[in-house]
């Protein structure tokens, strides 16, 4: 916790990924042992989020666990609320399979050997490098907010923390994550 020598400690949390079993999973476990444990601890707490609607891959599908394709930013700002909703995208279908015209030449060279392989073994495409590009997202999402964060947390939006974060200054200036 900081003195009153000692700023709050800037946080960006960033939700990249699936939203599997939301918003039971954000009210139960992330919103208690994240936002609400950090925000106690006098930090200031800033919530980034992004998703896609890309169908449910059959060979991942998981029935006891319920797969939110349309969790876009109104119901963010909605859940998360204004106090710590910064920004998020859903990003559409069209958009996550070609990225080539969103990204940096790199990302895209690799986008079309993935996309070469995923014909030639007739598989659905790059899985990971969907999420890669969701956490790409998120970081850009945090750049354009402007503000010089101490504390980036990057997470899956599906897992479940069960005990609180606890967040400090260490006397060299870095920080200590507790959980």
């Amino acid at each position: 916790m900081p003195t009153d020598a000692s700023p709050p400690i800037r946080v960006a949390v960033c939700f990249a990924g699936a939203w599997r079993g939301w918003p039971r999973t954000y009210d139960q476990h992330i919103r208690p042992n994240i936002v609400d444990s950090l925000a106690e601890q006098h930090h200031r707490v800033d919530l980034f989020a992004v998703g896609d609607n890309l169908p449910w891959s059959p060979k991942n599908h998981r029935p006891d666990v319920r797969y939110n394709r349309t969790w876009n930013p109104e119901q963010m700002r909605e859940l998360f609320g204004a106090e710590h909703f910064r920004a998020g995208e859903l990003l559409s279908e069209e958009h996550m399979v070609n990225v080539s015209s969103h990204t940096w030449p790199e990302i895209a060279h690799a986008q079309a050997v993935l996309d070469e392989k995923s014909r030639r073994m007739k598989s659905p495409g790059s899985i990971p490098f969907a999420y890669v590009y969701k956490i790409w997202r998120c970081g850009q999402l945090i750049h354009r907010s402007g503000v010089a964060y101490d504390v980036v947390i990057r997470m899956r939006p599906d897992l479940w923390p069960i005990r609180p974060f606890k967040l400090a200054r260490a006397a060299d200036g870095r920080f200590e994550l507790q959980v």
